[in-house]
């Protein structure tokens, strides 16, 4: 087996030849206007031809129907001249380029290359990915950066993962069941070394998730966790308070504190687990400079299919201009975290390639609601109606993202397609300000990540469609640690951030009043009505009995209107032609295990 938790859901074809098969239509003016669909073996498989690129896009039915969504435009006809003024404005001020790939572009929406040598020459030993952010730690439990749990997975495992259509598979584990409402019984690989050499043991699963239950980012995920019982050296049991049904998602994520570690190592080491990391993974820790590079080398005793590349090298390159350089000038390999104002620099650059999927994730506006003015409805209410999401979608993500309407994003469990949300709409947001006791508008602030180019444009026409009602908005941007620190202290009036949601339970605990600042509810939101519904949807196991829950939820959100959610997008990789075995994740936590250079 692969490394923890990697789906494939797409593939990359670059022959006209293929897409004139499909009956797909022709570009318009460069844009996608049409794609050819059809359903096999429990998947949609979509054609579409962008300018002279070709794809074919796999996604599980369940999932398809929420994902071709992403074919409607954003632009309201009435709106279409101001939203292209203000996105041009925006645009020519961070430098950006055009917004659809040229015709030469060698783009792929795939999650995984060929996998064979590209060049078809010789894989080398080294792979170097330049990457947005540095970790905060190596410590599995303790990480509070998604950067940082993005690099895990090459170091630590779960139990179990999830496949390309999102259902639990084995990884650590080999079987588990239900032994009754409440046990949940697992069986564990055997032979499986940890990097120090030593036998990974079920009382290293009790100790690890203990361990991660017990900190203060796990705590509420792991709420209904009651005991985990070691009945041998390869089974164990975890005892829950009541019917969990989010205990197998939990278990599958290093991102949820999933990560098994040997129990002596990290006693043994203290706080230096910080930086002296040991797991089960395919890859090693060989180094991390803090602020510079992080150094994993091919474990030799992994027990599942080892690794290409026998080094690969995270080098962090902060500023979005400066990594695609060094792209381009070949110092790093694949470059992480393209902005969607640059895909068509990558597209042009017949050296390299573009790698994309769509995210499930959610970019979102919070507003801390413990605080005046935002501790008000109708203030809430107001913000929510005087932002065109269009707009801003089109410009944080260069017309490569959709608008969001709900908390969930597209793909997810009970995605609630037939949300109506808030219409952009001033004159109600002016009103609603009055009947609040701010007929003139008000000053406040938005905390973003200096480092993040989306979320800075995204600030920038919020920002614009304030000041037309009256309230004055001044952008704060901070780097990504002291923004998170920030926030957890609760220093902000509103903030933008990216919620990465691969299950409903984690897509929603940032509303739950028991979830803390740091943990993810940094809107500071306490709604008992909504915390009954998220308890229940956690212990309700029959999933028609949850959508409806789940549907309830989102409506609520909707009407309380804790945060605007803002948009979804795409996640972008470039990477060199001589790159292969890519396998992209919609989390965005892309799994480079097969990846290699050919010279």
């Amino acid at each position: 087996m692969a490394s923890a938790g990697r789906r494939k859901n797409c593939k990359k074809y670059n022959s006209l030849k293929f897409l004139q098969s499909t009956g797909a239509f022709p570009p318009v003016n460069g844009r996608r206007i049409g794609e050819k669909t059809a359903r096999s073996g429990g998947f949609f498989y979509a054609a579409m031809r962008w300018n002279e690129t070709c794809f074919l896009w796999r996604r599980p039915a369940s999932e398809a129907m929420g994902a071709m969504k992403k074919e409607e435009r954003f632009m309201k006809a009435n709106r279409v001249g101001k939203v292209l003024c203000l996105v041009l404005g925006l645009l020519m001020i961070a430098g950006c380029g055009s917004s659809a790939p040229a015709s030469s572009a060698a783009v792929s929406s795939a999650a995984v290359t060929d996998g064979q040598a590209a060049q078809g020459g010789t894989p080398q030993d080294q792979l170097t990915i330049g990457v947005q952010l540095d970790v905060d730690t190596l410590d599995p439990h303790n990480s509070t950066l998604t950067a940082s749990i993005r690099l895990q997975p090459l170091l630590f495992e779960t139990l179990i993962v999830k496949d390309e259509n999102q259902q639990i598979v084995p990884c650590l584990a080999t079987e588990w069941e239900w032994i009754s409402d409440t046990e949940l019984q697992f069986k564990l690989r055997q032979g499986v070394k940890f990097h120090d050499g030593t036998e990974m043991k079920a009382s290293d699963v009790k100790f690890s998730i203990d361990r991660a239950a017990a900190t203060a980012r796990h705590s509420a995920r792991y709420d209904d966790l009651q005991e985990i019982i070691v009945n041998d050296d390869y089974t164990v049991t975890f005892v829950t308070k009541k019917p969990s049904a989010k205990l197998l998602d939990m278990l599958s994520e290093v991102l949820f504190g999933g990560a098994i570690i040997p129990e002596a190592h990290a006693n043994a080491v203290g706080d230096s687990i910080a930086t002296e990391a040991v797991g089960t993974g395919p890859y090693r820790l060989v180094e991390w400079a803090a602020g510079e590079q992080l150094v994993v080398e091919k474990n030799p005793d992994y027990w599942g299919e080892p690794g290409v590349a026998q080094t690969i090298t995270y080098r962090v390159i902060s500023e979005d201009t400066s990594r695609i350089i060094a792209l381009e000038t070949g110092e790093i390999d694949i470059a992480e975290t393209i902005p969607s104002t640059d895909i068509a620099r990558i597209s042009d650059n017949a050296n390299l390639s573009l790698y994309q999927i769509p995210g499930m994730v959610v970019t979102y506006w919070g507003f801390n609601t413990q605080k005046a003015p935002f501790n008000d409805l109708k203030v809430r209410q107001a913000m929510n109606y005087a932002i065109d999401r269009d707009s801003v979608a089109i410009a944080a993500t260069n017309n490569d993202g959709q608008a969001a309407k709900t908390v969930l994003g597209m793909g997810m469990e009970a995605y609630y397609d037939g949300m109506e949300g808030f219409e952009y709409n001033p004159e109600k947001a002016k009103a609603l300000l009055a009947e609040a006791g701010y007929p003139n508008g008000f000053a406040t602030n938005i905390y973003v990540k200096s480092t993040d180019s989306n979320t800075m444009l995204a600030s920038q026409v919020i920002q614009a469609n304030l000041k037309e009602i009256g309230v004055d908005l001044t952008i704060n941007s901070l780097e990504s640690t002291a923004l998170m620190a920030s926030l957890a202290e609760g220093e902000h009036d509103t903030y933008i951030l990216t919620a990465s949601n691969p299950d409903v339970y984690n897509g929603l605990i940032f509303f739950y009043s028991q979830t803390g600042a740091r943990t993810g509810n940094r809107m500071f939101y306490n709604n008992p009505e909504f915390d009954t519904l998220y308890e229940q949807v956690l212990t309700e196991l029959d999933a028609t009995k949850r959508a409806e829950l789940l549907k309830q939820i989102q409506e609520l959100l909707v009407e309380d209107c804790p945060w605007c959610p803002l948009y979804g997008q795409n996640f972008n990789v470039g990477a060199q032609k001589s790159v292969s075995g890519i396998v992209l994740d919609p989390l965005g936590f892309h799994d480079y295990s097969r990846a290699y250079v050919t010279k």
